[in-house]
């Protein structure tokens, strides 16, 4: 079962404890104020518990009105202790609570209501997030309040106790899709894992400028299109409803967009029209996958590997975004990364924790484009193409995120990092994946009908998301 496999009407709880420590001895920082996605750990918690009361034990933090700020005593007594101390400052009415340390980088709403939504199903008085290693999460859980209030109390003097220490071995498990972060690997690939680098680009991307013109594909408006008079124009209840003909009440309005993209191929082994080197077949497909989320695409000279032919690239003033397929390594022909620091770049996403296509690169130039830094290798393109093409252009023009379109697996994913894969239909409302893609060529792409973002270790029946 996934994080977004839940009963809404059952995925209730009435408080939270956020275990806020921070001591982080591992990690050697504050865990709960590090940096993920655009957020802090901290952050990440209180928006999966949001609209129930709750209270963060920890030091002194900045947390939003009416959260509970409190302390465990002693100070640093462990997670047990903080739980006790949690529970004291909640209302005796709370029923359900939810406990969540300050560590998840990706938990969110779903991830809680799917706990509560079992937990009401069996009447269990606690049930436990499972990582997709196996491991439990003993502080991602969510609690019959009466069952926790007399386990804590049965033990007496809680300092220096885990949870597990109240948990019986038969406590119910939820496999979720949620990890931890207790070390400064763990927090690296956090901050490059898909979901965060997408995020990154929903807050740190600029919108483009408002301007008035025909409603036309891909333009977002900027502020609601008010109707110009009542229609019908008296009150009128017999009819099932109306038709309209004659000219219309709005011909142009406040707009962003169309994302005006100019692609570019780029590296000297290959050649943009086939007279010698490796042929470039990548340019198409891209195009095309662009297009197809509102972006009006404009195919560009091919980059010489010189610093002189992409400083000139990032220069351009008659698009919203530049995209460069190739040069995104750090090799000595790899022109991008050099051309980005001299022009005053900020990167803003440097690599993704998925493969293929994880060398993917997103910067902002100052008073210039946008650049989105492709792989140069045919199937990784495209891929990175569907994983951050619509976040770009949803973000520029102050669009709202489409949904998740989710599917469920037919097969497993054995890897423990994050895959986008091609994906065919097997017809009993599952998805095929092959093991692996070969990124030198596209034919892994031929004769399947969508791209997946599959996560680590997911299961057959996982639910995973349909990029494209």
């Amino acid at each position: 079962m996934t994080s977004t496999d839940h009963d809404d009407s059952a995925a209730r709880i009435d408080a939270a404890i956020i275990v806020a420590g921070g001591e982080g001895r591992r990690l050697g920082l504050d865990k709960p104020e590090q940096m993920v996605g655009g957020r802090r750990l901290l952050d990440a918690a209180l928006d999966a518990v949001a609209g129930a009361a709750v209270v963060v034990v920890g030091p002194a933090r900045t947390v939003p009105p009416g959260v509970v700020l409190v302390r465990e005593r002693p100070s640093g007594g462990g997670p047990l202790a903080a739980v006790a101390a949690g529970l004291d400052a909640l209302s005796a009415d709370a029923r359900t609570i939810a406990v969540l340390a300050a560590d998840l980088p990706e938990v969110d709403r779903g991830t809680v209501g799917a706990l509560a939504a079992l937990r009401a199903r069996t009447d269990a008085p606690v049930v436990l997030a499972e990582d997709p290693t196996g491991r439990v999460q003993y502080l991602l859980a969510v609690w019959d309040a009466r069952t926790l209030r007399a386990a804590v109390a049965g033990v007496g003097d809680p300092t220096g106790l885990p949870l597990r220490a109240i948990v019986g071995a038969d406590a119910a498990r939820l496999r979720c899709t949620v990890t931890d972060v207790d070390t400064p690997e763990d927090l690296r690939i956090a901050r490059r894992s898909p979901a965060a680098v997408r995020r990154t680009l929903r807050r740190g991307l600029p919108v483009l400028p408002v301007r008035t013109g025909p409603l036309v594909d891909g333009a977002v408006l900027a502020k609601p299109l008010v109707a110009a008079a009542p229609f019908p124009p008296i009150d009128q209840s017999a009819m099932d409803g109306w038709a309209v003909a004659g000219a219309g009440g709005v011909t142009t309005a406040p707009l962003r967009g169309p994302v005006r993209i100019a692609l570019h191929t780029s590296g000297d082994e290959t050649s943009a029209r086939g007279e010698h080197g490796l042929p470039e077949t990548a340019a198409g497909p891209v195009a095309d996958l662009l297009t197809g989320v509102g972006a009006r695409v404009r195919r560009s000279p091919h980059l010489a590997d010189t610093p002189e032919a992409f400083a000139a690239a990032l220069r351009q003033n008659a698009a919203d975004v530049v995209a460069i397929i190739g040069a995104t390594g750090r090799g000595a022909a790899d022109r991008l990364r050099g051309a980005l620091e001299a022009a005053g770049a900020v990167l803003l996403v440097d690599g993704v924790d998925v493969r293929p296509g994880g060398s993917i690169l997103v910067a902002t130039v100052p008073g210039g484009p946008v650049v989105l830094g492709l792989e140069g290798n045919p199937m990784a393109a495209l891929l990175g193409a569907a994983l951050l093409g619509r976040p770009v252009c949803e973000t520029l023009t102050g669009a709202a995120s489409r949904p998740e379109d989710l599917v469920a697996l037919a097969d497993p994913n054995p890897d423990p990092r994050w895959r986008m894969l091609p994906a065919e239909p097997d017809g009993a409302e599952r998805w095929h994946v092959p093991d692996s893609v070969a990124t030198g060529h596209l034919a892994g792409a031929v004769g399947h009908r969508a791209i997946v973002l599959v996560p680590p270790l997911a299961r057959a029946g996982d639910l995973v998301e349909r990029l494209a």
